[in-house]
């Protein structure tokens, strides 16, 4: 079954709305989603979190 909401969610996130998305073939939309991934990617890492720092968001026990 497929779940038609994170298709327009993912659409939307792209700048495409709900009907631009129906009008679409999937093949269409991988097209268009594999662009903007591509795009909008960043080949920066981020920097390690310490434990001090993981620890004021919450997160311990690692």
């Amino acid at each position: 079954m497929t779940r038609w909401s994170t298709y327009y969610a993912a659409g939307c996130a792209m700048g495409f709305s709900p009907r631009d998305v129906d009008d679409m073939t999937l093949w269409e939309f991988a097209c268009c989603a594999d662009g903007f991934r591509q795009a909008h990617q960043t080949e920066e890492t981020p920097p390690p979190m310490d434990d001090g720092s993981l620890a004021e968001l919450g997160i311990e026990g690692f």
